[in-house]
């Protein structure tokens, strides 16, 4: 079991709350919560790739062996240095049983796709009882690039843009957020479609095109690639959204240095649209 360093997402699938949430939210958040998730223990030892069920194969697995390559070392931490400032998006707390690789979460989620950060937006704010404190939320536009699962067959994604939800503290503007992770960043998305709000909505926040609805990521799954460290030419560039790519038995993270790599590793274990 490890506990997130992001701050508690109501859309985070196969993770649960660790502590009571301030502003009197406690129930919010559970209400919030997607169900039906599965979880796995962390088995994998350092550079196993553990085959994921193919999209495009009807349930066959992968087999390409895409191990760390000999004499390579296995990295035990993402890289430092870059220019994104991920401390709004890595705030809270919550318990998930970690996946080993990208493409066993490939497997797991509904949605798989890279794509490029197109803007920033105010989400909704949300209210439990009367009295108690707002909860608002923002929302990152993200251009699909790359699909890589379910993003054709889902309806609420036939514009080709991903909303995804995060917590926005009350001291934090959309403008803050934008500053922090700026229009062009590449990402990679591996979530769902979150459920309607069963709790009060305040203020809708800013509008929706029709049809759309908002994505809710895995505490592992949104990857970012750094700009500053591109422009340096890093051999690594990939950082994680909701928490850091860390090492271990999870070292297949880190094992694409580039966003290209990380596409075209899931590519090869069939996730491809």
């Amino acid at each position: 079991m490890t506990r997130a360093t992001g701050r508690a997402q109501a859309p985070g699938c196969e993770a649960r709350r660790r502590t009571t949430r301030p502003r009197g939210t406690a129930l919010l958040a559970a209400a919030l919560v997607l169900t039906g998730c599965t979880s796995a223990p962390d088995t994998a030892k350092p550079g196993d790739t553990a085959p994921a069920t193919s999209p495009s194969a009807g349930g066959t697995q992968a087999t390409a062996d895409l191990a760390t390559p000999p004499g390579r070392p296995f990295p035990s931490a993402e890289p430092t240095g870059g220019s994104l400032k991920l401390s709004a998006i890595r705030q809270g707390g919550l318990d998930y049983d970690p996946v080993p690789s990208p493409e066993a979460l490939a497997g797991r989620m509904p949605i798989v796709a890279g794509g490029v950060v197109d803007g920033w937006q105010r989400g909704p704010t949300l209210g439990v009882l009367p009295g108690d404190p707002p909860v608002p939320y923002v929302l990152m536009r993200v251009r699909i690039t790359h699909p890589l699962k379910g993003v054709r067959t889902t309806p609420s994604l036939r514009g080709g843009v991903l909303f995804i939800e995060f917590d926005r503290p009350y001291e934090e503007s959309v403008t803050d957020f934008a500053k922090r992770i700026p229009v062009g960043v590449r990402v990679l998305v591996f979530g769902r479609e979150r459920p309607p709000y069963e709790m009060g909505v305040r203020s809708p926040g800013d509008p929706l095109p029709d049809g759309v609805k908002v994505i809710g990521v895995h505490p592992q799954g949104l990857v970012l690639e750094d700009p500053r460290l591109v422009r340096q030419k890093a051999e690594r560039t990939l950082v994680g959204g909701r928490e850091p790519l860390t090492g271990g038995s999870r070292a297949a993270w880190l094992e694409p240095g580039t966003m290209d790599e990380m596409i075209d590793r899931l590519r090869r274990f069939g996730f491809s649209e």
